[in-house]
């Protein structure tokens, strides 16, 4: 990348984090696609297996060519170019005996193994990899599924629309919130798989981190469940604090919020504050109905429900969008455009940080000029990372990767990775801490993003300090919900979700001495988190180059709507807004419906967990480097940039792909998926719902069993995707049938019994009550000072070994602010006594 905004520029020769280390990508899942894409992006040697005709994703297109068959070129796919360019193939059949050795010499070979497959079995078998592992005791192995290895659950198939079914969303967000019996709604794309690869490279890094101290791997198991589990917002307290079930058809916490039709286009506004409602009575010209007494605060305005909605959908009406959203930006009101593929391609802010990147498909032909798709989630600023690329072709480095891939010495990780900290690692690993035991965190956010990023830090072990300041409280502890509906700064689930497992330190930095005492606090960090808005946290007197003189090797992490240039990068953001502008709200819909919002703020939980890999990346530079001949890792050191509207838009590339091969983004569709007929959601006898997919074929000859209609299996109108694609509306109404015949949670068992992907669509409070959550100890019960022990969402993954997920609740306001103070005087203590180099001698 270019010059930073702190004049730095990225040096040419600098190596990226995880240079040197080798991934083997062992499967064929979009979750293991991703993660290995993020591996990549930081510097990884990422090897993808392959077996038979090769990724799923080589078919699915959209291509940019055609075979000599006059169908897409499998090797001419944007979707299988995006998520693996630059990353070397290997053809294998597992299967066999020649290729299961050749699949365990790699293993041997690799430090990190990825195994996710769409059927569920894993290509390198437990047995075969505990052989792998006596030879190469550092081996990472990440296992991603739907619902996890262990528990009641285990194995069962899964797809995006089932493991948010199972995890909670679907029940949040529905066709159409007005109508009681609108079915759930989908968000468009894959999203429960593109964050479980993040959740998952998060949890590999700090396997890795762990591997520091004592040379030793281990395995790591993810649910896909639980990822989705994890990012409701406020919705898991909402129902363990406060005994409120939400869903898509109750009342929303702000009001009004919506994506509102104007003259030539949609817009999605919200009045977040009391403030954003008087700006915008203001821009509407101050009708008399928007200045009754009632709508003055968001709780009258909440009272007020659809009829305020509606009279603010008819103001809104008479605006074009550019004059709305010209008033609206400039008097601070959160609103923002529905923006399509195209759109997106086309903006001036993208193109003046050069977020896209130039990708080329493996194919011969047309596709091989290339096309543009998104870029990096996030950004160092010190170092140049990996982009761009071409995808290779099926099996085009299976002999060169056997030939070089040999096998990694029993002890070779542990006399590799040893450094300045490993003693400390390791007697931490063996008092039951985690990987980050000893690393520092100052926690400079609030609300959701920020925190969340730095929750991912107290998961895996680190003493996470959240600084709180009396005169600029975080917004999660004054809005709730609250433990038994009693206001109180310490009682917000929201606040106590977020924030698990993080000590609280009270300082006013408008106080000279307290400020003092922030400056101390930094120097000694390793890592700091701020989400302020663009430039704020430099304003404050803490640029990164000022970090960097109290600090030189620590990892500053900036989280913003827009990033730190760009036209737009002093815009103040909101997750739904970037919702808006990411296009996702475009392509999310029913068909022939407007686009649909979203009140869970995705892009806050993906900006955060995207922020945590780029840090935990940059991090593992850092302490690696410590242990270097001849370095101190003092320089190591970096700044991580985020942007939500890039991280966004980084897990939904599906438009834009579709743009760059087609010329024009796809409809919406609802709950219909292009690669899987039938695929919705459907309502059984009881009123609630099934979410079903059919993945293939196979699963089509399934499900038509079920059906009654075991011919339609072999029938040339129904037998393969594109024969039930030109019968999608005949096929669904003959499942809604199936489905209205009995209870939800009976039908969706029975698919599960055959293998079928389903799941009935469950709520929060089902959610928690689970008993395969429940057996596989997802929700943490710390007992909280004021609010007991409440449920709340936890880490998304198991470990063999480290320790990585909270413990301890969040705290309350400033609880541990003697506490800290007390350790840094210590710390000074110790420091002024320690010998110098004179009285060494």
């Amino acid at each position: 990348m270019d010059a930073s905004v702190d004049g730095t520029t990225a040096p040419a020769d600098r190596e990226l984090p995880l240079a040197g280390l080798r991934v083997l990508e062992c499967g064929d899942t979009i979750a293991a696609g991703y993660a290995g894409r993020l591996l990549r992006q930081l510097g990884a040697d990422v090897v993808k297996v392959e077996v038979g005709a090769g990724d799923p994703l080589r078919t699915r297109g959209p291509a940019l060519a055609a075979g000599p068959d006059g169908r897409p070129d499998p090797e001419a796919s944007t979707s299988f170019a995006y998520l693996h360019a630059a990353k070397r193939s290997v053809r294998l059949e597992p299967g066999t005996d020649p290729d299961r050795a050749h699949l365990g010499q790699l293993a041997t070979g690799a430090d990190v193994v990825i195994r996710s497959t769409r059927t569920g079995g894993p290509w390198l078998a437990d047995d075969d990899l505990a052989g792998v592992e006596a030879a190469h005791p550092g081996l990472v192995t990440v296992d991603i599924s739907p619902f996890g290895a262990t528990g009641p659950l285990a194995g069962l198939a899964g797809t995006d629309l089932v493991a948010l079914a199972a995890g909670g969303m679907l029940s949040l967000q529905s066709t159409d919130r007005r109508d009681l019996d609108a079915a759930p709604l989908r968000p468009y794309g894959d999203l429960s798989s593109f964050h479980a690869g993040a959740h998952a490279t998060v949890a590999a890094l700090g396997a890795l981190h762990a591997r520091l101290g004592d040379g030793r791997g281990q395995r790591i198991d993810v649910s896909v469940q639980e990822v989705v589990a994890g990012i409701l917002l406020n919705a898991v307290p909402s129902w363990t604090y406060a005994g409120i079930v939400p869903s898509s058809h109750g009342a929303r916490v702000i009001n009004p919020w919506a994506v509102f039709r104007l003259q030539d286009g949609f817009v999605l506004m919200h009045c977040t504050e009391d403030a954003h409602w008087h700006q915008l009575v203001e821009i509407l010209g101050r009708p008399d109905w928007a200045t009754v007494e009632l709508f003055d605060t968001n709780a009258g305005r909440v009272t007020a429900g659809d009829g305020l909605e509606g009279l603010v959908a008819e103001a809104l009406a008479a605006f074009e969008v550019e004059d709305f959203l010209a008033q609206g930006i400039a008097g601070g009101v959160p609103c923002a455009r529905i923006n399509t593929a195209e759109d997106l391609l086309a903006d001036a802010h993208l193109g003046d940080r050069g977020f896209f990147e130039p990708l080329r498909t493996g194919s011969a032909g047309a596709g091989d000029d290339g096309f543009v798709a998104p870029g990096l989630p996030f950004r160092l600023h010190r170092t140049a990372l990996a982009s761009g690329g071409r995808a290779p072709r099926l099996g085009e480095h299976t002999a060169t990767v056997l030939a070089e891939w040999s096998p990694r010495p029993a002890t070779a990780t542990a006399t590799a990775t040893a450094t300045a900290t490993a003693t400390a690692t390791a007697t931490a690993a063996a008092a039951g801490a985690g990987p980050l035991a000893g690393i520092k965190v100052v926690d400079l956010s609030w609300v959701w993003a920020g925190p969340f990023c730095a929750q991912q830090f107290a998961h895996l072990g680190a003493d996470v300090v959240k600084v709180e300041s009396p005169n600029r409280l975080d917004l999660t502890r004054r809005i709730g919900p609250f433990v038994d509906g009693v206001p109180g700064l310490d009682r917000s689930g929201f606040f106590n979700q977020n924030n698990q497992g993080k000590r609280s330190a009270c300082l006013d930095l408008k106080d000279t001495t307290e400020r003092a005492r922030l400056v101390q606090l930094l120097s000694e960090a390793d890592v700091v988190i701020d989400n302020w808005s663009a430039g704020a946290l430099a304003k404050a007197g803490f640029s990164y180059d000022e970090l960097r003189q109290l600090n030189p090797a620590i990892v500053a992490v900036s989280i913003t709507g827009f990033g730190e240039t760009g036209p737009m990068h002093r815009r103040i953001s909101y997750g739904a807004g970037i919702e808006a502008l990411c296009g996702t709200s475009s392509l999310t819909g029913a068909p022939g419906g407007p686009p649909a919002d979203s009140t869970l703020n995705l892009p806050d939980a993906n900006g955060g967990i995207h922020g945590a890999v780029a840090a935990l990346a940059a991090l593992y530079r850092v302490r690696r480097s410590a242990g270097s001949a001849g370095s101190t890792g003092a320089d190591a050191g970096d700044r991580v940039e985020v942007s939500l509207l890039e991280a966004a838009m980084a897990v939904l590339p599906w438009g834009v792909l579709e743009v760059a091969a087609h010329g024009r983004q796809p409809e919406r569709c609802g709950n219909r998926d292009p690669e899987m007929v039938p695929h919705g959601v459907f309502r059984g006898a009881d009123g609630a719902w099934v979410a079903l997919a059919t993945r293939d074929d196979a699963d089509f000859g399934r499900l038509a069993r079920l059906l009654g209609r075991a011919e339609l299996a072999v029938d040339p109108g129904y037998a393969t995707l594109e024969a039930r694609q030109r019968h999608e509306a005949g096929l669904e109404a003959m499942v809604s049938t199936w489905v209205a015949s009995d209870d939800a949670g009976r039908i969706a068992a029975t698919l599960q019994r055959a293998g079928v992907p389903a799941h009935r669509v469950d709520d929060v409070a089902e959610l928690v009550g689970s008993d395969h959550l429940d057996a596989r100890g997802f929700f943490t019960r710390a007992d909280h000072p004021e609010c007991g022990p409440r449920p709340l969402a936890s880490a998304a993954w198991r470990t063999s070994r480290s320790p990585m997920r909270v413990t301890t609740p969040a705290p309350v306001l400033g609880q541990h602010t003697a506490e800290v103070l007390a350790d840094l005087d210590r710390r000074a203590v110790d420091a002024a006594m320690r010998p110098g180099p004179l009285q060494a001698v």
